[in-house]
């Protein structure tokens, strides 16, 4: 009865009267699809920002209306119901975008927001008119910060601040955020308001916008930009680094169901650390410490020293003094740390054929005294192993870190 009733031809004042009615009746009946609203709710105003949420590709439509077979159909419902509306409520502008909800438990759940300014303030006590297919949506006036505050605290925005606020929400329609999955305006940034740099600051900073975008974006915007493109490399430089980290971490609790125990040798203490800094050295110029902690790694290891030179030109700081130094100098000192090595143990893996082996050979002229002194060599004889060679696992772990290792199974 309802739905024939809604489908009767009538004027716009007289089909809000008659949405209004059908509210109430549905209200009354327990219906909570009839988008009623609390007692004491008023929509008033021109300027909304509208947000759709349900299980659009997995549940029917409150109006009975099939669930879409993809999201790309969804849009398609969309802008055609959207098109229709626009010219029902006299919109002036609009914005729209499809997003996944990122946050929500259900798998592939997406969401709609709709920016509009209609043309004539309305006074509405229900929101039936803007159900899409009977999906009532959220809404939010459009407000703006006073700045008394650190927060600020929301006012109701008049004259240039309505603009302003009413563009922001439109730039947040229509801006790439995380999840969007189609958007489109009639209102565009930059040709129809001029966009500020703190709306890019404020996604970014909620981690709504990625790196990349939020750097697009801030060209765009121009002022500002030399300091937000350092900020954003330094914080890709970060996240590079802490992945890294965790890959690492992640690799080597795979590697350990593979790795044998090591041997002992009696030249130096069995299970010498338990907490080392390890270091990649190669064909490093300067000591890279600035990862030690003296209070977290009991010792470090130089791994693959490409010269026994490289051991002595860190001599000042490897003797281990009980002294307090600075590495990563350079002419304005701006990477400069200060490090104490006392009492540190230090292991170095060097190849017999590197460079400058006369430094240990104790029967040359030319070798150095520092480091057949303060060094104990274990030398490895040619097909020998620093591990247990009698004692390796025999489980297989699967390459799954490696993004080689997985086109190479895929084509297989």
């Amino acid at each position: 009865m309802v739905t024939d009733i809604r489908k009767k031809p009538l004027e716009r004042e007289d089909k809000q009267k008659l949405e209004d009615a059908v509210s109430a009746y549905l209200a009354s009946a327990g219906d909570d699809a009839s988008g009623s609203s609390a007692s004491g709710f008023r929509m008033r105003g021109r300027s909304f920002l509208l947000t759709y949420n349900h299980l659009f590709t997995d549940k029917a439509f409150p109006d009975c209306a099939p669930p879409a077979a993809s999201n790309e159909d969804l849009w398609a419902l969309w802008r055609d119901w959207k098109k229709r509306k626009k010219k029902e409520l006299r919109v002036e502008q609009s914005t729209s975008t499809l997003e996944e909800s990122l946050d929500s438990e259900d798998a592939g759940r997406v969401h709609f927001l709709w920016k509009i300014t209609i043309n004539k303030a309305i006074d509405n006590a229900t929101l039936v008119v803007f159900a899409f297919h009977g999906v009532v949506p959220d809404v939010r006036p459009t407000v703006a910060l006073t700045g008394q505050t650190p927060t600020g605290t929301l006012k109701t925005p008049r004259g240039a601040s309505l603009a302003e606020a009413s563009n922001r929400a439109h730039f947040y329609g229509w801006a790439p955020k995380k999840g969007t999955l189609f958007r489109g305006t009639g209102r565009p940034p930059w040709k129809k308001y001029r966009v500020q740099g703190k709306w890019l600051d404020d996604l970014w900073t909620d981690e709504k916008l990625d790196n990349d975008n939020y750097e697009a974006l801030a060209l765009r915007v121009r002022v500002g930009f030399a300091e937000r493109k350092r900020n954003v490399e330094a914080v890709r430089a970060a996240e590079k680094d802490a992945w890294i980290d965790d890959q690492v971490a992640l690799v080597d609790s795979a590697l350990d169901k593979i790795r044998a125990p090591f041997r002992e040798f009696p030249a130096v203490r069995a299970s010498l650390f338990s907490k080392p800094l390890v270091l990649t050295v190669e064909e490093a110029e300067h000591l890279d410490l600035h990862s030690f902690q003296c209070d977290q790694h009991d010792g470090f290891v130089l791994d693959g020293c490409n010269s026994w030179a490289q051991l002595l030109r860190w001599r000042a700081v490897l003797h281990a003094r009980n002294t307090k130094s600075r590495g990563g100098q350079s002419a304005t000192n701006v990477h400069a740390y200060p490090q104490n090595l006392y009492g540190v143990a230090v292991v170095a893996t060097v190849d017999w054929d590197a460079p400058n082996s006369y430094l240990v050979d104790e029967n040359s002229p030319w070798r150095s005294r520092w480091l057949c002194k303060n060094a104990i060599f274990v030398r490895l004889a040619e097909g020998e192993a620093f591990y247990d060679k009698t004692r390796v696992p025999t489980e297989r772990v699967p390459n799954a870190f490696s993004l080689f290792a997985q086109t190479v199974k895929r084509r297989r």
